[in-house]
């Protein structure tokens, strides 16, 4: 007899599928099964309004991966599991039906978790790809395209890296592709420059993507500082944090704008928003400033620069 204990370590309900019956294991919950049987054991996780499945797996191996394939041949996802024997404990004895000091009881606990679970705080979406250590040289659009995760914005995204090494790429929706980095070293921090062309919107428009300047194309640069840690809650996964390098936020009772020195560019914030801050070729000085509303002109202060930590008086 064999009594295995399913712990779910996702940020995900599983739906486990076996010889007793369907069960739904809620995130960091468990579950006791009492079957003989482990070789007919499926499970489901919705992400992403889809529902990943696997195929038949057996619970005979130490460590393994099974594929979980989406509705399409390109979304599969991968769902580690590990094995572990533990010390046995009966929580319903009577369960079994028989005498327990005439027969051998083995106990195991399995846990399913996702190697690296990526949590986007920034306020926009980003792409990774799972690559070499020489990032997507030698790739073609269609394998990329197999690989690729889409990160929504202030969300947790899962990827499981099993057949590659583990480096990624990253893009927003104006960059092309990043330099590949490694994601396997947890406590380490890093910085991602994302080169972007961009075109403002006309002058007035305000809105957290939305630009108001010149009209003519400006190239900018959005520092992406990504963070390895380890988890109290998901402790079996690397989280994989993105969040803005620099953040400007309006903590004033009224709008403002901000500007990179010696570009023509103005950025509009509204009170109590924030902006993830991309600057543009050249110095990482700044200036904020507040429109007259008789005249319409925008008052600007002196200059401050993103690389200084010191309280700057801004007059």
């Amino acid at each position: 007899s064999i009594l295995i204990t399913i712990v779910n370590k996702t940020p995900f309900a599983i739906e486990l599928t076996c010889p007793e019956g369907n069960k739904i294991i809620e995130t960091l919950e468990k579950e006791c099964l009492y079957n003989q049987d482990t070789d007919n054991l499926k499970i489901a996780i919705p992400y992403n309004n889809n529902i990943y499945t696997s195929t038949p797996f057996s619970l005979k191996e130490e460590d393994m991966y099974i594929d979980l394939n989406g509705n399409s041949t390109n979304n599969t996802i991968k769902c580690h599991i590990f094995r572990n024997p533990i010390k046995l404990e009966i929580p319903n004895p009577q369960k079994f039906y028989c005498n327990l000091k005439d027969y051998s009881i083995q106990s195991y606990e399995y846990t399913f978790f996702f190697d690296y679970l990526f949590n986007n705080r920034l306020t926009k979406k980003i792409w990774i790809c799972p690559c070499q250590s020489n990032g997507l040289k030698g790739l073609k659009d269609f394998q990329i395209n197999q690989r690729v995760l889409e990160l929504q914005p202030t969300s947790i995204n899962l990827l499981s890296l099993p057949n590659y090494e583990p480096n990624i790429s990253i893009k927003d929706e104006s960059s092309p592709w990043s330099e590949s980095f490694n994601i396997n070293t947890v406590g380490v921090e890093g910085t991602i420059k994302l080169d972007s062309t961009n075109y403002p919107v006309a002058p007035g428009m305000l809105g957290r993507t939305q630009y108001s300047g010149t009209g003519s194309v400006f190239q900018t640069t959005n520092e992406i500082a990504c963070i390895l840690s380890g988890s109290d809650i998901y402790d079996f996964s690397v989280i994989v944090v993105f969040e803005p390098k620099y953040i400007i936020i309006n903590d004033l009772g009224f709008d403002i704008v901000y500007k990179q020195e010696l570009f023509n560019n103005i950025y509009p914030l509204r009170s109590k928003d924030y902006h993830g801050l991309m600057y543009e070729k050249g110095d990482k000085d700044f200036r904020i400033g507040i429109k007259d509303d008789t005249t319409q002109m925008i008052n600007y202060s002196g200059i401050f620069n993103l690389e200084n930590e010191l309280d700057v008086d801004l007059k």
